[in-house]
């Protein structure tokens, strides 16, 4: 019988999730999922992956993780249920091809926590007034509404107008998602309106650029979990790779699949 170890949400080491291995029903009961939700998928097996009973009967949702606590968790339980945790990658360098088998297990030499709440407050202004704010990370409401964004994007050619919009919405989204302003309404619908409002009406290139270097610079105070880059709405792992010998290492990014980590028969 395989026991999965504790699991200390990176972004609060205070959360100590108890996972149980999977199981063929497990499997099955996300087979349902469309395979393109892949986000969706992982909220339900988080879920009910949770050892309660070891819990105080307790469900940590997380859909309230942050992107990095979950695809941290999938990997978890990936690398401590599985027997091979090798995946084949192909890339191209230099015009050719280059086949590598990565060891999963050692994303864990990534992996970092936060040793801060995981918010970082920041100032804005909109028409003028200035508004304080707290950058959070993106939780799992947020990588679920992007990916439904992006899903639909893939239905349209690049650059036409559709993709340019849902490109602009898949933006909007991880900025309204990513932040909370004092005074916003309570509930999430509302609070995203009001945030989005208030982004659209900055000025570009003052209070908007402003606002979007204050963003960024606060989001790198947040990094936990696996080394990811994140793109486009995509999050890819970063690995090192050995050159010849002598030549050093090579940093390797490739796309984080929930799918690869989720169990099947």
């Amino acid at each position: 019988m395989i026991t999965i170890e504790p699991f200390p949400l990176p972004s609060d080491m205070s959360k100590v999730i108890h996972f149980r291995a999977p199981t063929v029903f497990d499997s099955m009961a996300i087979a349902d999922i469309n395979p393109n939700l892949e986000e969706s998928a992982t909220t339900s097996f988080l879920n009910r992956q949770q050892d309660q009973s070891a819990q105080g009967g307790q469900l940590f949702d997380s859909l309230e993780w942050t992107g990095e606590d979950r695809r941290t968790a999938l990997w978890w339980i990936f690398v401590s249920t599985r027997q091979d945790t090798l995946m084949p990658y192909q890339f191209t360098v230099d015009g050719k091809e280059v086949n590598i088998d990565i060891d999963l297990r050692e994303l864990g030499n990534t992996s970092s926590v936060l040793s801060i709440a995981p918010e970082v407050p920041i100032e804005f202004e909109v028409n003028g007034r200035k508004l304080n704010a707290k950058v959070v990370p993106l939780n799992g409401h947020a990588m679920e509404a992007i990916e439904m964004a992006r899903v639909s994007r893939s239905n349209h050619e690049p650059n036409s107008v559709p993709y340019r919009k849902l490109s602009n919405r898949i933006a909007m989204l991880e900025m309204t998602h990513g932040m909370r302003i004092d005074g916003e309404p309570p509930l999430l619908e509302p609070a995203i309106e009001y945030r989005g409002k208030l982004i659209m009406e900055m000025e570009i290139d003052t209070e908007f650029r402003a606002f979007f270097a204050a963003m960024t610079a606060a989001r790198r105070k947040l990094t936990h979990g696996l080394a990811t880059v994140y793109k486009d709405g995509v999050y890819l792992l970063v690995t090192m790779r050995e050159l010849a010998e002598g030549k050093g290492e090579q940093p390797i990014m490739f796309p984080f699949q929930a799918n690869n980590f989720l169990p099947a028969i």
